[in-house]
Order: structure tokens, then sequence, then C-alpha cells
């Protein structure tokens, strides 16, 4: 499996932002953009250094159909939540790596009830799949008050019914600009604010999200025919077509 520090939702490409990463003690980052952007970028993305970059796409509305479409290009899919069904859809759809902030636009609420925007059978659907449930701090740092008060209790119960579940719970900068980026160490240290136990406060930054890099890993290795199933020793019968990025699962 893959091991180290990873930011799997960097905004930006600038070759400065992925120097500094690397400065900051990433092993890796994700460049997350949209989707027409991402599919601009692919096959020009490169890194400074040892760092591992990788491409992912934003995606939302269709989520399957726009997943598989990023899967022509892109590294790692991730799914901009938020509304109830792109959340769903998104929980249910193997294609899919990170399922990010699905506490936005919660505006209106119940009363003693918090609108999270994610469940339990979401949650279930997600372990399955390997999907990681995705904070991005800078939509913490961009609230104040009492959003930002909303905003933790929501991700607290959803980090809660993640874990409960087995479901990887990955930090992100979320940067835009070199500015915007945190070291692993930084991240971490605001674990417990997100309602992460102590003792699991660095693997949201490392061992979960080498998960989602692993799961990315195996998709584009031919030797692993299903999940959990490889193939040690082809001998001499390697498969005459290309491994399709879905479906294999």
């Amino acid at each position: 499996m893959a091991s180290g520090y990873y930011d799997l939702c960097l905004k930006t490409s600038e070759p400065a932002a992925l120097a500094r990463a690397a400065e900051l003690g990433w092993n890796g980052v994700c460049v997350a953009h949209e989707l027409q952007e991402a599919r601009k970028l692919g096959g020009r993305l490169k890194a400074p250094g040892n760092i591992e970059c990788y491409l992912g796409a934003l995606v939302s509305g269709d989520v399957e159909k726009n997943a598989r479409k990023a899967l022509e290009f892109a590294d790692i899919v991730l799914v901009e939540g938020g509304l109830d069904e792109v959340n769903r859809a998104a929980s249910e759809c193997w294609e899919v790596d990170v399922l990010l902030h699905p506490e936005r636009g919660r505006e209106r609420d119940f009363m003693d009830y918090r609108n999270s925007g994610f469940d339990q059978v979401m949650a279930s659907f997600m372990a399955e799949r390997g999907i990681a449930l995705g904070i991005d701090f800078s939509t913490l740092l961009s609230s104040q008050g009492r959003s930002l008060q909303q905003t933790l209790g929501r991700i607290r119960q959803n980090v809660k019914v993640a874990l409960k579940h087995k479901v990887p719970v990955v930090l992100a900068s979320g940067a835009g600009d070199p500015l915007g980026l945190r070291s692993p160490l930084d991240l971490s240290h605001v674990s417990g604010m997100l309602g992460v136990p102590e003792h699991l406060a660095r693997k949201i930054v490392s061992a979960y999200p080498s998960l989602v890099v692993a799961k990315m890993r195996d998709r584009k290795n031919p030797d692993v025919i299903l999940k959990g199933l490889g193939v040690v020793d082809w001998g001499g019968q390697k498969p005459s077509q290309p491994k399709r990025a879905y479906g294999w699962y």
C-alpha cells in the first residue's frame, strides 16, 4: 500500500505551490480541478523534486457519468458534495475516490438535528467501495462565527459516522495558492476540532489518504483483476487489451 503524507485536494498546479508542498513535508499531492480544466492538464502535470503529483477531477451533476469521463485522463475522482442527490450518488459510485464536504449548503436545519448530508447508509456504501470522506480545510478558513460553528458541528457528526463504519477520513488543504498550504503536522493538529480521536490524528493526512492512492494504483494495475484479487504471474499470457478504469471491481 502507498505510504506517506498526501494532500488530496490542492486547487492549483503552480510550480511554486508544488515546490512549497514538498518543502512542507508532503510526499504527494492531488491537484484537483473542475472536469474540463482537469482534462486540459491531463499528461502535462509535473511536480518538482521527489513529490508524487496526481491529477484530480472535481465532478458534480451526473456523478457516475462524469466520474467515468474523468477516469479517461485523471488519477483521482473527487465529488463536490452538498446536494443530497449528489451526496447519495457519490456514495454509491465505485469510480468515486473522495466525497468532499457533504455538509456544505445546509442553510436551513431542523430543530435538535444536524442535517449534515451524510448518514449510516451512505457510510456503508462508501466503506465497501473504498470512498473517503473529505474535509476541505480552506472551507473552514473562510467561515466564521455561527457559520463556522454549524459547519464544525456537522463535520464532527459526519466524522463520527464515518469512523464508526470504517470509512477513511481525509483532511486536505484545498489551497488555491502557495500561502494556503499547511504542513501535514499543522493539519493533523486540527483533527480534535473535527471530532477525530487523538490516536487517529495523523491518519487523516497519512494512512487514510494512502488508502485512496492505493485504490487509484490498483485501478491502473493490470495485475489487479478484481478488488482483492490479483495475478502473481501471468505465465506469458498477458492480456491483449488494456485494463478499463471502471467495471473491474
